[in-house]
């Protein structure tokens, strides 16, 4: 993929009605009419998790440069 992250929100009434603020971002809400997906939705994401992992520390095939003393 082209590591572009997609959010999917509704206009109004806001992220708070249904999710408390401490709560926000811990799992997956889908509106009403998406639930039918969730499955499908899950593993697209678990895939993208997996495709998207950060290598740490990251492996350069020419390491830069260490900068100029100054």
């Amino acid at each position: 993929m082209n590591g572009n992250l997609l959010e999917i929100a509704t206009v109004g009434p806001g992220y708070e009605i249904d999710e408390k603020p401490e709560e926000l971002g811990k799992k997956l809400v889908l509106p009403p009419w998406l639930e039918k997906y969730r499955k499908e939705i899950e593993l697209k994401l678990k895939e993208q998790d997996e495709v998207n992992k950060p290598i740490f520390p990251p492996k350069f095939k020419n390491p830069p440069e260490p900068p100029e003393r100054l």
